[in-house]
């Protein structure tokens, strides 16, 4: 009962925390979260100097001028999918910089937490006519985008060029490596967050790797013993403290991230991942936030005002259809 008490009191203070972290700076509390500012849609893309291409790449067009796209004409050889530009120092770490032309791959992306609903996000913009995505999780793209933005070239190459291209990756603001491509080469990705109440996403982490197997996920076994106020290495992780989801909200910027901030972040808690993430200057990508539980509301005004909120967010002109509920 104790160690439940535990986990219902660390999940409110969370909470409270993420709450009291939008409130203070006076972001507005609306519903659907849109934290917008202009941005130019595309840079024009244009050949570069570098000639060593990826073998494995085809050098021919996947664009035509059909005239009914948000992209520039362009092809394949626009940039090395191979290669990073060198590396740009910033506070004393490397950080690599991409030629901007990978960013017409990446209109948004869906990202946040797992067990937060973006594998039904994912189904759900992947059914959209204008879409060119992965129907799969983008695993690495953290580690490498360029070979995300292989996967979806060769959907183009297959289905033609879309309007709106994107993936999904519930863990991307998690990671620095992801952090620094829309702070450093994509600041005009829109990013799509999505969160929920942390002991729910507790409970729903935990019985997904007791059904499916993976106890390389939750380490020792019971529930109770996953409970730590202290974060675990990784995000793949199930330990309660990888529910506080405001130390990875923190990192987008959209709030000054001063001292007393800072503090109110639990700095002692701080993994090497956090540190490292938290020494990015703020990314400048518009954001759409959202809570799983908006992707089911039973109000029929609720949900069309979000429907057409992520419409409008992306810049669709034909609607979305019906939102599929998938769990992974």
């Amino acid at each position: 009962m104790m160690r439940q008490q535990q986990l219902l009191l660390f999940g409110l203070a969370t909470v409270l925390t993420v709450a009291l972290f939008f409130e203070i700076f006076d972001t507005p509390s609306i519903s659907t979260f849109e934290l917008l500012r202009e941005v130019a849609h595309h840079d024009t893309v244009t050949k570069t100097d570098n000639k060593d291409i990826a073998k494995e790449v085809k050098n021919e067009e996947i664009f035509g001028d059909d005239g009914n796209d948000n992209h520039d004409d362009g092809c394949v050889d626009c940039f090395n999918f191979t290669e990073a530009l060198p590396a740009k120092p910033v506070k004393t770490r490397p950080v690599k910089v991409y030629d901007k032309a990978i960013c017409n791959y990446f209109d948004f992306a869906i990202t946040g937490f797992a067990k937060c609903g973006t594998t039904s996000l994912r189904s759900w913009f992947y059914a959209h006519n204008d879409t060119r995505m992965p129907i799969v999780e983008e695993i690495f793209n953290h580690v490498n985008p360029l070979n995300g933005a292989t996967h979806i070239q060769n959907i183009i190459a297959k289905s033609g060029s879309g309007k709106f291209r994107g993936y999904e990756n519930p863990h991307d603001i998690q990671w620095a490596g992801s952090v620094n491509l829309f702070r450093y080469s994509c600041p005009n990705t829109k990013l799509i967050v999505s969160l929920r109440h942390p002991v729910t996403w507790f409970e729903s982490f935990y019985n997904y790797g007791v059904i499916y197997n993976d106890y390389w996920r939750i380490g020792a076994g019971t529930p109770n013993e996953q409970i730590n106020p202290l974060p675990s290495t990784k995000p793949i992780y199930v330990t309660s403290g990888n529910g506080a989801f405001h130390r990875f909200l923190a990192v987008l910027g959209k709030t000054p991230r001063g001292d007393d901030e800072v503090e109110l972040l639990n700095p002692a808690s701080f993994t090497d991942i956090d540190k490292e993430l938290l020494n990015i200057d703020r990314v400048n990508n518009t954001i759409f936030l959202l809570e799983v539980s908006q992707m089911s509301d039973t109000n029929e005004t609720h949900a069309a005002t979000f429907k057409q909120d992520i419409e409008k967010f992306i810049g669709f002109d034909e609607p979305l259809p019906a939102i599929p509920h998938a769990n992974s």
